[in-house]
């Protein structure tokens, strides 16, 4: 509900275009609503925290979002509508997590996407420029799928559902 810091040039937090938050080993999750303080951003950062999932609902203010970086996390999936109200990003970078998923089509909604930084990762040890995005895309389809087989025998007794026998 509060956020405090300087100002470069004595300005406010409405001419603020980038948030960097690093170093914060007890932040897990991030905060929502961040637009409401910094409605101008133009680049979002949170290195080395302990943040362990990002969602379109933590972008949906930025509209005019140019970079992302969510590198040295505990990031295990990206959902694959991440990107759904940033269509103006040109560099993304979750490099260092612990991503296992990636949701299908990520990327399709940045026409604009210049980098992306995906190295030291479960299921992706990959960076890609404008021109080795097909290739990546073709990894991540490999590799990082959602999805796949359910094995039944993992999943709790309280929501199996078990077929009655007549007696």
């Amino acid at each position: 509900s509060n956020i405090t810091g300087i100002h470069m040039g004595g300005g406010n937090h409405t001419e603020v275009q980038a948030m960097r938050v690093m170093h914060q080993p007890t932040l897990a999750i991030i905060p929502t609503e961040i637009e409401k303080f910094f409605p101008n951003l133009k680049g979002l950062s949170f290195l080395n925290c302990n943040v362990r999932s990002v969602t379109k609902e933590h972008l949906v203010g930025f509209p005019e979002m140019l970079q992302i970086s969510y590198n040295l996390n505990q990031i295990e999936v990206i959902p694959g509508d991440l990107f759904i109200h940033t269509p103006k990003l040109k560099l993304v970078n979750f490099a260092g997590n612990n991503i296992k998923h990636i949701g299908v089509g990520l990327f399709k909604p940045l026409k604009q996407l210049d980098y992306v930084w995906l190295e030291k990762n479960v299921c992706i040890d990959m960076n890609a420029r404008t021109k080795e995005l097909k290739k990546l895309n073709k990894e991540i389809r490999k590799s990082c799928r959602m999805g796949g087989k359910i094995d039944c025998k993992k999943i709790p007794l309280a929501f199996r559902f078990e077929k009655k026998t007549e007696k």
